[in-house]
Order: structure tokens, then sequence, then C-alpha cells
């Protein structure tokens, strides 16, 4: 998990390394973890675009080696437990809002010649890392475009799936605090919650004031009791409790979510190698073909926001049509009088439905042939399987189809 401004850059890893054999759980058979958190803020300590690049290429090393690191102890405990399958471990990157992750992009665009630059971990050059936080000038990697991506941005789904107590904005510091707050208690009973001192909170935005980041760079402090130094580890702690507090939301929302989430996180190889080239290509075309990839993960990505939306959601947006009932004999001999459609009556294979009366401005046009038709019940496994896997699953639809 990310946070990032010019003048502070941060993040935590928490992962699980496997020390316990494959068992049965309240949540299935899995295998037993020993969890261990990473976190590591730096400071921009100039007001320079050096300063920044500098900061930036040290932050990303110490990155991509914690990645590594851990990458490889989780695959040493899969062997150690009997898992010789295994080689790789999955990662995710989770950041707030669609401000820190925008800012992370322009950040990248801003020293992209120190990024592509190669930079080594062991004999692995980890520049490709530039495409996860694509600038304008890069073209996205079309794998992680998908519902795939490597990246998750934490505000979209807490905007669309949830509703706290908390007026005018869901900072991540007030949301944390009123999540399930009887679970944080200490031994001795008392209840502990993500405190940040409000200098260094902004009421409409989860980002540090500018200020402080003035103050860093000037070697002052708003504190007359307090030095520059003392200034500088308080926003070091500021930037851990608010990566702390974004853990915490993530912890909540996947346990919320667990019945429901249904994709997987990459391998680690897979984010941090380059895009395949075609063979026999030139430059020009390289481009031409790596755009199209984009343009398709695109649509598909398109696609899997609108079936991730509950089917009242899609129907209100005009997405999706609630059918009612499928009519037969008379009416529906008279539904294709009506359509002009009379010849087809002794078509079995056409169907006659009555709409809900919501569903009558559905984005429908004549002769598309991209729309399914599924009981809304069996929506939550019917709608992500190909026809296919679909036709796989009976084996008389593997002959009539």
């Amino acid at each position: 998990m990310g946070s990032g401004l010019t003048f502070a850059f941060g993040y935590r890893m928490d992962y699980g390394v496997p020390n316990q054999p494959w068992r049965d759980g309240p949540n299935g058979r899995r295998y037993g973890r020993a969890f261990n958190t990473i976190e590591r803020p730096i400071l921009v300590l100039e007001r320079a675009l050096r300063a920044e690049g500098q900061t930036l290429r040290l932050w990303l090393q110490h990155l991509v080696q914690d990645i590594h690191r851990v990458s490889a102890q989780i695959v040493t405990g899969y062997r150690e437990q009997g898992n010789q399958e295994r080689r790789d471990a999955t990662v995710q990157f989770f950041l707030w809002d669609r401000l820190t992750y925008n800012h992370v992009c322009r950040v990248f665009g801003r020293h992209l010649d120190v990024i592509q630059n190669p930079i080594r971990v062991g004999q692995e050059d980890i520049s490709p890392i530039a495409w996860v936080f694509p600038a304008e000038s890069v073209l996205e990697d079309p794998e992680f475009v998908t519902r795939s991506s490597p990246v998750t941005i934490v505000s979209d789904t807490i905007n669309s799936l949830m509703a706290a107590p908390i007026p005018h904005h869901y900072g991540v510091i007030d949301l944390a605090n009123s999540l399930e707050p009887e679970t944080r208690t200490l031994r001795n009973g008392e209840q502990w919650s993500f405190r940040v001192n409000r200098f260094y909170r902004d009421p409409l935005s989860d980002q540090i004031p500018s200020e402080r980041g003035h103050e860093v760079w000037n070697r002052t402090s708003p504190f007359r009791d307090q030095d520059f130094q003392w200034h500088q580890e308080q926003i070091r702690n500021v930037v851990r409790r608010k990566l702390g507090a974004i853990a915490y939301v993530i912890e909540k929302l996947t346990r919320l979510l667990r019945d429901e989430l249904g994709s997987w996180a990459p391998r680690v190889r897979d984010v941090f190698q380059s895009a395949t080239r075609l063979r026999g290509v030139g430059d020009d075309g390289q481009i031409l073909y790596q755009h199209c990839r984009l343009m398709a993960a695109a649509q598909r990505l398109e696609i899997d926001l609108l079936m991730a939306m509950p089917p009242h959601e899609r129907e209100a947006r005009f997405y999706s049509a609630r059918v009612e009932r499928i009519l037969g004999g008379r009416e529906r001999e008279g539904g294709l009088e009506v359509l002009d459609l009379g010849g087809r009556v002794e078509d079995e294979a056409v169907l006659v439905f009555r709409l809900s009366e919501r569903s009558r401005e559905a984005r429908l046009k004549e002769g598309e042939f991209t729309w399914s038709f599924v009981p809304e019940a069996d929506l939550g496994w019917l709608q992500d399987l190909t026809v296919a896997q679909f036709k796989s699953r009976d084996d008389e639809l593997v002959y009539r189809l």
C-alpha cells in the first residue's frame, strides 16, 4: 500500500508466510500463516526536482527489494509445507484515492528518465514498474487495465458500497475510526484509535497540508516548543498512521466482500516483467499492437464494471433489462403480430418477453447479439462464464449448441 506527496513517500507491506500445513478452517481450506508488516516513510528534504527524483528512485529500490525478498520468503514457506508447485507470490498495490494515484503517476512522469534507466535488484531490472503507475507519455500495459490490475483505488469501493456517520468527506482516518470500534481494544480493555494531530490533516481531503511540506524544506516547525527534526519525525509518523488506517479499512472491506471477490491478484513476476514484443515487427507496429491490446482491455474493463453493479443499479442505468415473464400461446402470437413478426410464430427459437416497466428505456438496439438472458438469482456464478465454460457444465449443451 502506498501514500505519496511531493514531500513524503511511503509504503506499508502486509504479508503472510505459510508456517502451518493445509487445513480446514472457518473460511475454507488454507495454510496457516505468520503475518508481518514492513513500513517505510521517506521525506523529500529539499524543494528541488532533483531531490524528488533521487528520493523516488530510493523509495522504488526499497519497495521492489522488499517485494522480491518477501516473495522469496513466501515461496520458501510453501515448499516447507510440502507445496512444491508454488513458484511465485501475488502482489496488490492499494492507494486510498484517485488524487494520490494521479499524483504518483505525475511524479513518475516527471522522473521517467530516472525510472526507465535500469534499476537492478540482483539480476532483475525493475524499471517496468513505470507501467504500473503510467504517466501521460507512457502507454499503459493492457494487463494492468483489467479487473485483475495490480492497483486498487480503495475510496472508489468505499464510496460505492459503504455508509458511515461522517459528514462531508470520508477521510481515511475518520473512516477507519468509525469501523467496528469495539474490535480495537487494548489488553487493559481500553479502546485505541488512529490519531493524527489537526496540524497534519486537511478536513476535506486526505493529503497532509502543503504548509507542512514547506516547513520540511525550510527546516522549521509549526510548534514553538519543538525543533524541525521532531517535526519531520512527526510527518513520518503521520504517514505510518495513514498507511495503517488504509490497511485496517482494507481488512474490513475484505471481510465484508469475502463472498463476492472473484479476482486474484497478479503474480510478482507478471508485474515486474516487460511487455511481450512481437517478433519481426518494428517499433511502429509494436505501438499499434499494444494500443489494440489496450483498447480491448479497456472494453473488457467497462463490461466488468457494469457486471459488478447490483442488478437494480444496472436496470436504473438502462444497461440491463428485467424480464417479468416469457410469453407463450396466444400472448406470444399476439406479441409477434404487433412486432410484424407473424411469420415467425412457428419458430420455437423466437422468444417474446414482457419487460419490467422500469426497463423499457434499456439501451437495446435491433440486431445486437451480445446480450445474455440469465436468471437473476444465478448472476453471481453465471455472469463471468464464457460460452465454452457454460457448455462444459452440461454434456447435453455440448452437442446441442
